[in-house]
């Protein structure tokens, strides 16, 4: 395990400062902070090469008043409620591509949905409550591990961080889609396998990258027509924000 400690901090312009360096190994599992320094070093890189300074932006008080006034907004919380529902519910269906090693779970679409209505804070504690409810329903025996209950709230948060009161656009379907399933799902969610089935994180990184890689196509056009034919609709504001 590793025994330096590291900070990671974020330069305006993507850097990286570490106050010491060199995170150690062992078995082929690395210390969960390695996963999240490179997870940081990714949203860093983001922020300074594409998105530049809208991501400043977002950081205004009047973004984040925003988000957080969702939490007081009735329609908000009930859309929540339905998107929680339906994310459960298509947690448990899910559509087999290649017999069991690679299928796809339709909830990336409420998820995402829900991101682009009610934004970061309210979808991170969905995100919460869809991993919880889901293991309570359908855990199989298999122990509670907080560490896919933070994926689940982080893929929330960076979703709801990347299309919350931003208009729908490709390459934006992309970055949040890179982030979540390789940043996320295989960068974290390799580290939590490791932990809990000892098969080495190494393995579950490399079976990761190539079943996200193929479902990221498909995730990609689905998100984009879904919240394409939202704002077209204006779904959001006859129904959520009206008036």
């Amino acid at each position: 395990m590793q025994s330096r400690k590291t900070c990671v901090k974020c330069r305006t312009n993507g850097d990286l400062w570490t106050d010491e360096e060199g995170i150690s190994f062992r078995g082929g599992l690395p210390h969960p902070a390695a996963a999240l320094y490179g997870l940081t070093a990714l949203l860093c890189s983001i922020a300074a090469q594409y998105l530049g300074q809208e991501v400043i932006e977002k950081m205004e008080k009047n973004y984040w008043s925003a988000a957080a006034r969702e939490l007081k907004n009735s329609r908000s919380i009930a859309f929540a409620g339905l998107v929680a529902a339906f994310s459960v519910l298509l947690e448990s269906m899910p559509i087999y591509i290649m017999g069991p090693t690679l299928k796809i779970y339709f909830s990336f679409l409420f998820t995402a949905l829900g991101g682009w209505v009610y934004g970061p804070i309210m979808g991170a504690m969905t995100g919460g409550v869809v991993d919880t409810v889901s293991f309570l329903l359908a855990g199989y025996g298999e122990p509670y591990f907080p560490g896919f209950f933070l994926s689940a709230v982080l893929a929330g948060f960076f979703t709801g961080l990347l299309l919350y009161r931003r208009p729908v656009s490709l390459w934006r379907v992309i970055l949040l889609r890179v982030l979540v399933d390789f940043g996320v799902n295989v960068a974290l969610g390799s580290v939590w396998k490791a932990m809990l089935y000892g098969k080495g994180y190494y393995y579950y990184l490399v079976s990761g990258l190539w079943k996200n890689a193929l479902l990221l196509p498909v995730e990609v056009i689905l998100i984009y027509l879904l919240l394409g034919f939202a704002q077209r609709q204006k779904l959001d504001k006859k129904y959520i924000h009206k008036n």
